[in-house]
């Protein structure tokens, strides 16, 4: 079971099951990151929940989880799949290759949340805080039932405003140290992945093209995938179903 651990400054530390060798680089599981995951979602709480937190649940401990949490966990994994192999992802990350050959993927990752919610409205009818503090309300509720390395997970994730610390480039910058960190422990050598925010920057117009491209393909993929034919009544945009369900007069 994965820990998460404090850093010398206090900040919840990613924990290890969030980083994976592969072969010629180091990659984040969760591809498009946190927000996109969350964004990517039906309403039900605990799908949701399933999508934003599946590299936390592995192996045994996912038999205990309700099976919107696991329909959430595929969506998850659906996400990843079509992100690492989309050719607008891979020339994302060809430009910013040749000083971060390794860890081009957990860079792009970053900043891709980041170009979401520069581009919000673009792709959610909720305003971005208010569908942040939703997602934090569903964490809260379930909390409780989460294994403990989870909870630990989810405890950083609220009380340093994860979702929300992409707003800026100060937070991206922040977040990629975060991994710098958990990396430079795991491989035993420096990482400092803070210093790519530089080449980001210099790209930025070229990067934020790639994700205008992407993100809409992304989503339709994703509701095409979440629907199978005997599904079609349930269809309801992603995105606006957390607004339908929030507002939705309890009965």
């Amino acid at each position: 079971m994965s820990q998460s651990r404090r850093a010398s400054g206090g900040e919840t530390e990613i924990p290890d099951s969030f980083l994976n060798a592969t072969t010629g680089s180091l990659r984040l599981v969760n591809t498009v990151n946190w927000l996109a995951h969350a964004l990517l979602s039906e309403a039900d709480a605990e799908t949701r929940l399933g999508n934003l937190l599946a590299d936390l649940v592995k192996g045994p401990a996912r038999a205990g989880m309700t099976a919107n949490f696991l329909l959430g966990v595929r969506r998850h994994q659906a996400i990843d799949a079509f992100t690492d192999a989309h050719p607008l992802v891979r020339r994302s990350r060809l430009r910013v290759a040749g000083a971060y050959p390794h860890t081009r993927a957990i860079i792009i990752d970053i900043f891709y949340d980041h170009l979401l919610v520069r581009n919000w409205s673009r792709h959610c009818d909720q305003p971005l805080e208010e569908f942040i503090a939703s997602v934090y309300a569903d964490l809260r509720e379930h909390r409780d039932r989460f294994p403990e390395a989870m909870r630990n997970a989810v405890d950083g994730m609220l009380r340093e405003d994860w979702l929300g610390s992409y707003r800026s480039v100060a937070g991206v910058t922040a977040a990629l140290e975060r991994v710098s960190r958990r990396l430079s422990a795991r491989r035993r050598k420096p990482f400092a992945l803070q210093n790519s925010v530089g080449t980001l920057l210099e790209n930025f117009a070229d990067l934020d093209k790639d994700f205008a491209e992407f993100f809409p393909l992304l989503r339709a993929h994703v509701e095409e995938a979440a629907y199978p034919q005997d599904r079609v009544e349930r269809r309801v945009p992603l995105g606006a179903a957390h607004v339908a369900a929030r507002q939705s007069p309890k009965r």
